[in-house]
C-alpha cells in the first residue's frame, strides 16, 4: 500500500512537472513571440514596409508557424507630379486663350514692331513721291502679310501602367522553451524567405542561383537576445552573357542584444564578392540609321571584393539611441580591387581603377557630461589610376556633440524617414520642426562648443604629404535676434595645414604628361604653383597654413582680411 501511495506521488509529481513543462513551454513561446513580432514590424516599417502582415498558419504547444507579409508599394515617379501637370495643362489653355484673342485686337498692329512716327495714319493722304527702297518694300510686306497663329500641338499623355505592389512573404518557425537546441531558452525563431509577389519576369531572370536568407533568433529567459543573418553564397546570371555576373561568399552577421536593449555587440565577416562585365560591342549612338547601326569596342569590367570583417560592442545610454553609441568598433578589408579588361584583339592592357589592400581601421565613442566624442582611425595601402601609395591613412575626432540635441536629430531622421514617400510626391511633411525650433535646435549643438579634426597622410615613393584640419564652433547665445547660421559663422574658428612634397607634383606632372601634352603651354605644375600667392616653398615641400577666427583670415602669417 505504501509502495502504491510512493508511486502515486511520484507519478503525480511527473505529470505536474510535465504540465508544468508545457505551460512553461507555451507560456514563454508566445511572450516571446508577441515581442519578436512586434519588433519585427517596427523594423519592417523602419525599412520601408507600406504594411506587415502577420498570419498564424500552425499554432502548438511546442511549435508554431507564422507567415509575415511586407508590402512596399512602388509608385511611378511621374505620378506624384499628375495634378501639376494637369493644373499646368489648364493654366496654359487659357493663357493661350488671352493670346488668340490678342492676336485678333487691335492692340496687336505694327505699332509694336516699329516706332510711331515711321507708320503712317491711314485718314491722312500721302503726297510725297513714292519710295522704292527695300526698307520701305520690306515694311510694306509685313504690313500685308498677318503673323500666323502658331498652334501648340501638345503631345498625348502616356499612361505608364501601375506597377503592382512587391509582397514578401516571410516564414517563421517558432520553437518553445524552456529547452530549445540543447540549451535555456525561452523560443528560437527562424525567419526565411518563402517568395516574392510583384516581380516582373525580367526582374526574376538570373535569380535561380540566389537562396533565401536566413535570420536566426534566440530569445533568453530574461528577455536578452542572440541571433545570426545569414546570406547563403549565390550567384545572379542574367541570360545575356554580356550583361555579366555577379557572385558571393556567404555573409553572415552574428549579433547579441541585452535584455534592457542598451548593451549590444556583434561581428561581421564576408570572404567577398566577384561583379565581372566581359569586353564585348556596344552599339552605337548615331542620329541616322547608318551610325545607328555601327557597334563599338567595349572594355570590360572586373570588380572583387576580399574578407570584409567588423566587429561592434556598445552601450546605450537609452534604448532608442543609433547616433553616436558609446563603445567600440573595428573593421577591417584585405583587398578591393577595380579594374578594366580589354576586348579581344586589343593592343591595350588592362587598367587598375582602384586597388585598396590591407586596410584596417576602428574607433571608439566616449560619454562625458552629457557630451560625445568619436575618434576613428583607418590606414591601408592603395592605387588609384596606376598610382600606388605605400601607405595612406587618416585620423579623425568629432568631439563635445551634446547628447541631447544629438537625441532630437535622429528624432527627426526617423520622421523623415517614415515619411519619405510623401517627400518623393510634393506631400507636407508632418512632425517637423518650425523654423524657430531649428533655430532651437541649431543653438543646443553648439552648446558643448563641438570640435572636428582631421589628420591626412599619405607615402608616395618614400615622401608623405600631410594635411591637418580643424572646426571648432563656440556657443551660440539662446535668445540671439541673429539667425543661427549667421552666429556660427561669426563663432567659427577654422585652421588648415597642407604639405605637398615636390617628388608629388613632379609624378603628377609626369602622368600628365604620359596623358596629353600641350606644347603650347610653357607652365607646368611647378609653375602653377609658384604662381599661387597663397602657397609657399619650404625646400622641398609645398606648404599652407591657413587660420581663421573672428571674421580674419591669416594665410602664411599674413593676415588677408
Amino acid at each position: 500500500m505504501v509502495t502504491m501511495s510512493r508511486m502515486t506521488v511520484v507519478a503525480g509529481s511527473v505529470m505536474a512537472l510535465g504540465v508544468a513543462y508545457v505551460g512553461s513551454s507555451w507560456l514563454l513561446g508566445h511572450v516571446a513571440q508577441q515581442k519578436y513580432q512586434t519588433e519585427f514590424e517596427r523594423v519592417a516599417r523602419l525599412l520601408g514596409a507600406d504594411s506587415v502582415e502577420m498570419v498564424e498558419v500552425e499554432k502548438g504547444l511546442f511549435h508554431s508557424r507564422t507567415m509575415a507579409v511586407l508590402t512596399f508599394e512602388r509608385r511611378s515617379p511621374a505620378s506624384g507630379a499628375d495634378d501639376e501637370v494637369d493644373a499646368s495643362d489648364d493654366e496654359d489653355s487659357d493663357n493661350s486663350d488671352d493670346s488668340g484673342d490678342s492676336e485678333d485686337s487691335d492692340e496687336y498692329s505694327l505699332k509694336g514692331l516699329f516706332d510711331d512716327e515711321d507708320i503712317p495714319d491711314e485718314d491722312v493722304e500721302d503726297d510725297s513721291e513714292p519710295d522704292d527702297s527695300d526698307e520701305v518694300t520690306a515694311r510694306k510686306v509685313v504690313a500685308d502679310v498677318s503673323p500666323p497663329k502658331v498652334e501648340e500641338v501638345i503631345p498625348p499623355k502616356v499612361e505608364e501602367a501601375p506597377r503592382p505592389p512587391l509582397k514578401i512573404h516571410l516564414v517563421q518557425d517558432i520553437r518553445h522553451g524552456p529547452f530549445v537546441d540543447g540549451r535555456l531558452a525561452a523560443s528560437v525563431i527562424e525567419t526565411r524567405l518563402d517568395h516574392v509577389e510583384g516581380l516582373a519576369d525580367e526582374e526574376r531572370k538570373g535569380l535561380d542561383e540566389v537562396k533565401s536568407p536566413e535570420l536566426r533568433i534566440v530569445a533568453g529567459l530574461m528577455g536578452d537576445v542572440d541571433g545570426r543573418f545569414l546570406i547563403p553564397a549565390g550567384r545572379v546570371m542574367p541570360p545575356a552573357p554580356e550583361e555579366g555576373k555577379l557572385e558571393w561568399k556567404s555573409f553572415t552577421y552574428d549579433f547579441r542584444l541585452s535584455a534592457d536593449r542598451k548593451q549590444m555587440s556583434g561581428e561581421i565577416d564576408w570572404p567577398g564578392l566577384v561583379f565581372h562585365i566581359p569586353a564585348g560591342k556596344v552599339a552605337g549612338t548615331g542620329l541616322d540609321n547608318a551610325m545607328a547601326s555601327e557597334s563599338k569596342d567595349r572594355e570590360g569590367l572586373y570588380l572583387e571584393v576580399k574578407a570584409l570583417a567588423g566587429k561592434y560592442a556598445y552601450h546605450r545610454n537609452h534604448a532608442d539611441d543609433w547616433l553616436m553609441i558609446p563603445g567600440t568598433y573595428e573593421m577591417s578589408l584585405d583587398r578591393l580591387e577595380a579594374k578594366t579588361l580589354p576586348h579581344e584583339g586589343s593592343t591595350s592592357l588592362q587598367k587598375v581603377l582602384l586597388d585598396m589592400r590591407d586596410w584596417k581601421g576602428g574607433g571608439q565613442v566616449t560619454s562625458s557630461g552629457g557630451l560625445l566624442s568619436d575618434e576613428a582611425e583607418m590606414r591601408g595601402k592603395l592605387t588609384v589610376m596606376g598610382t600606388t601609395f605605400d601607405s595612406l591613412g587618416y585620423r579623425a575626432r568629432l568631439s563635445n556633440i551634446d547628447a541631447g540635441s544629438l537625441r532630437k536629430v535622429q528624432d527627426l531622421a526617423m520622421t523623415f524617414q517614415k515619411q519619405q514617400k510623401d517627400v518623393l510626391e510634393g506631400r507636407q511633411l508632418v512632425g517637423m520642426p518650425s523654423e524657430r525650433d531649428a533655430e532651437a535646435l541649431l543653438r543646443s549643438l553648439t552648446s558643448g562648443s563641438p570640435t572636428i579634426d582631421l589628420q591626412l597622410d599619405g607615402s608616395l615613393e618614400g615622401k608623405v604629404a600631410r594635411a591637418d584640419i580643424g572646426v571648432t564652433l563656440k556657443p551660440l547665445p539662446a535668445n540671439d535676434q541673429e539667425p543661427a547660421l549667421m552666429g556660427m559663422m561669426r563663432s567659427l574658428k577654422a585652421r588648415a595645414k597642407v604639405q605637398l612634397p615636390q617628388a608629388w607634383v613632379t609624378l603628377a606632372q609626369q602622368k600628365l604628361d604620359t596623358v596629353e601634352k600641350d606644347e603650347d603651354v610653357d607652365c607646368d605644375l611647378t609653375c602653377r604653383l609658384e604662381s599661387l600667392p597663397f602657397v609657399r616653398r619650404q625646400g622641398d615641400t609645398w606648404e599652407v597654413d591657413a587660420h581663421y577666427d573672428a571674421q580674419h583670415l591669416v594665410v602664411n602669417g599674413e593676415q588677408l582680411f
